[in-house]
């Protein structure tokens, strides 16, 4: 995740091309499948500048690890890290392009919120399956001339997209990985999109199996800080009121405008919002949770503060202890 400041850069889907292009040649060669997936293929069918690529490699770890070793030796390319048990490996290309390569893989999950089992290596179509959202649920292959043949497309993902629609693939989706609901609402800002109706069934659901109260505060924390890394702070604050997903953090807690079922009796808690950074930057993490705890008292600012697991210097930039 990007810190606050300057937004990352992004790349045209043509200087992206020229790079899968020369991924595709090396796949080619070790006669390897070669998919460009999820938001990466996203962007690219709503013709938007990409941020990173996500390629998946349908082969077991030990081959998708050789592939992403043979690609941090193209020119201009570096291998930054790997994970042999997961078969997982990250990559910069020329010009900083992030450069994300895993086997295509089957996943379980043992308890609600738990991190998913890797179970296996599976074809790129039951890959496809253990996905966010059906937008997310596409694949074109890549070769020596980039993208070629046509959309892999098994749970209608690009109507989907057409429609700016973000449906789950399946009604335990929140149970299984309730941070899924913070995306949700990073990509309703980002692309403008709204969730199906399914999607506040699928949340009741995770409610009622403590998905989120099984979420540890570190991943918890992260998701909030994501969605406000987009573009629109208030429509995001709006959709997280929409979703109570804060109330999920501290019952009762619905947002930055709405005071807590606590009557707030410290000045701080009645204060006025701390300002947004112009336009064009992202607002660092401790001026949203700033926005966000301007209705909670100070008891209750600390007890979100330790259900997320706020760090010892985020806890005093966001004005939860005193320097």
């Amino acid at each position: 995740m990007s810190e606050g400041g300057v937004p990352p850069p992004t790349f045209a889907p043509e200087e992206v091309g020229v790079q899968l292009a020369r991924a595709g040649e090396v796949a080619d060669r070790r006669e390897v499948g070669l998919w460009l997936v999820g938001g990466a293929l996203r962007d690219v069918l709503l013709e938007r500048p990409l941020r990173d690529v996500d390629l998946a490699v349908e082969a077991a770890a030990a081959t998708a690890l050789e592939l992403a070793t043979r690609l941090g030796t193209l020119p201009g390319w570096a291998l930054e890290k790997a994970h042999a048990r997961f078969g997982t490996a990250t990559l910069r290309a020329p010009g900083g392009l992030r450069v994300d390569v895993a086997a295509t893989r089957r996943e379980e999950y043992p308890s609600p919120a738990s991190l998913p089992v890797v179970t296996g290596t599976t074809t790129i179509e039951d890959d496809l399956g253990r996905r966010d959202f059906t937008v997310h649920s596409m694949a074109r292959r890549v070769g020596k001339r980039g993208l070629t043949g046509h959309v892999l497309d098994p749970f209608g993902g690009r109507k989907d997209l057409a429609a700016k629609t973000l449906r789950l693939l399946h009604p335990k989706s929140l149970v299984d990985d309730p941070t899924r609901a913070y995306r949700a609402v990073k990509y309703a800002v980002r692309f403008g999109f709204s969730w199906d109706g399914e999607f506040v069934k699928a949340l009741k659901a995770a409610r009622h199996a403590k998905a989120f109260q099984a979420l540890s505060g570190d991943r918890m924390r992260r998701g909030f800080e994501e969605i406000f890394l987009e573009s629109d702070w208030e429509r995001a604050a709006r959709l997280i009121e929409e979703l109570e997903l804060l109330g999920d953090v501290l019952p009762g807690w619905t947002g930055p405008h709405s005071p807590s079922k606590k009557k707030a009796t410290d000045a701080a808690a009645s204060s006025p919002l701390v300002a947004l950074p112009p336009p064009g930057e992202r607002p660092k993490a401790e001026i949203s949770w700033k926005r966000l705890f301007a209705p909670l008292t100070e008891v209750e600012r600390a007890a979100a503060a330790s259900r997320l697991n706020f760090p010892k210097a985020l806890r005093r930039a966001a004005g939860v202890e005193s320097r």
